[in-house]
């Protein structure tokens, strides 16, 4: 499934991993700051004279333009860097002096500026004004300019390379993009459902619920105040025939997609009291072992659900009265379940067929589908609804089990998503 980048899912990601972009913003921030206190300073110093005509027949021959920018270029030439040098007493090489020195004119002017750029102030302006000194020396308009110091170069007070505010700036912008980035490939790669949409569009299969897991999975808080009064299982209740008008009930299979939080005992218990407040008659099928934490001790202990698909039991025998007044249970039994995993798909539709008919709705507690394929043969000929835990599964993981389950013709009644 392809992964759209919006507004909202890129809001989304920082939300999940803000602590991550904020570390990427920091370290790049800290990063630009220690860059800007140990990259090497440059400080800018120029220096401005005029070269003006001696006579105005030179004016008139309109060559005193040409003749400006000549003198400006000539700043950067060999034998006048020769001459700068050595009147610096050679603190600049040659060729040192071609990287730091220019010269421009001024447009419209007679202004010749030098402009020196050196990674020390006062040697800045020093060269900037020998420079200047020594160009009058090279006229090549052979004595036919006048020159007058206008400006003479002093230190400057501050660097110009690094630009701090460009630099700032860039690295704001940079750490923004990196913070961004990094906590939207982060979710790329721990791609994790999470919402009600992304569990919709992952798997093409209504979401019934959305409800809040259980602070401790082996106990039922809900129980003594009754499920069927919160909000969220009330809608499910009202959900669950209206996702299937052709067969709205019958035996519904209540399986996790993981087993890293596999929370289809409390989500089936909850269920079957639900219903039963609704005086519902109620089967409780425990087809995972895994609802035993919510029945008494002496449930724990008796025959169940395996020792009746190894013969070892009459269904009738076996059944339990259940948490709350119209649910009955039918427990997994002190067999273990892998022994009757080579019966199960032929023995466990037999013994719906036996109990079905004194029950209004059979609900059935499945293993994760990840972990057996249990849960795919417990709903041959009826429905599974998936329990899904937030930030557990990956959309195309999900979305792959969905395809199993249709291909193996077990109807999805919907998922339920455990936040």
């Amino acid at each position: 499934m392809e992964r759209r980048v919006t507004p909202t899912s890129i809001g989304a990601a920082i939300r999940r991993h803000y602590l991550l972009a904020v570390t990427v913003f920091v370290v790049v921030i800290a990063g630009v700051d220690w860059w800007l206190h140990s990259a090497p300073r440059e400080y800018t110093a120029s220096a401005t004279f005029t070269a003006t005509p001696v006579t105005s027949l030179l004016e008139s021959t309109g060559n005193i333009a040409n003749l400006q920018e000549t003198l400006a270029q000539l700043a950067k030439s060999s034998s006048v860097l020769s001459d700068v040098s050595a009147r610096l007493d050679g603190q600049r090489s040659v060729a040192t002096l071609r990287n730091e020195v220019s010269g421009t004119q001024v447009t419209g002017t007679s202004l010749i500026r030098v402009r020196v750029t050196d990674s020390d102030p006062q040697t800045a302006s020093d060269i900037a004004n020998t420079v200047a000194t020594v160009l009058p020396a090279h006229d090549p308009s052979q004595g036919l300019l006048r020159f007058a110091q206008v400006d003479p170069a002093r230190p400057p007070g501050t660097y110009t390379s690094p630009d701090t505010k460009v630099v700032v700036l860039a690295g704001i912008g940079l750490a923004l993009v990196l913070a961004v980035g990094a906590a939207l490939l982060y979710d790329a790669l721990t791609d994790k459902v999470e919402t009600v949409g992304q569990l919709e569009s992952s798997t093409g299969v209504d979401v019934l619920a959305a409800v809040r897991r259980p602070r401790r999975s082996s106990t039922l808080p809900p129980l003594k105040s009754h499920a069927a009064a919160t909000d969220a299982f009330r809608a499910l209740r009202f959900a669950l025939p209206l996702a299937e008008t052709d067969k709205p009930f019958g035996a519904v299979v209540v399986t996790s997609a993981s087993a890293k939080l596999d929370v289809s005992p409390w989500l089936a218990i909850n269920i079957a009291i639900s219903l039963a407040g609704t005086r519902r008659r109620v089967l409780l099928i425990d087809g995972a072992g895994s609802a035993k934490a919510y029945f008494s001790l002496a449930s724990h202990q008796a025959a169940g659900l395996f020792e009746v698909l190894r013969d070892d039991a009459k269904v009738e025998d076996v059944l339990v009265e259940g948490p709350v007044r119209g649910v009955t249970v039918l427990p997994a039994g002190r067999a273990a379940p892998d022994s009757a995993n080579g019966q199960l798909e032929a023995r466990f539709q037999k013994v719906l067929d036996q109990v079905a008919v004194h029950f209004d709705v059979v609900i059935v507690v499945a293993p994760p589908l990840l972990e057996s394929d249990d849960a795919k043969a417990m709903a041959i000929g009826g429905s599974v609804l998936l329990a899904v835990a937030a930030r557990t599964m990956r959309p195309a993981a999900l979305g792959s089990l969905v395809r199993q389950l249709r291909a193996a013709q077990v109807a999805v009644l919907g998922t339920v998503l455990v936040r």
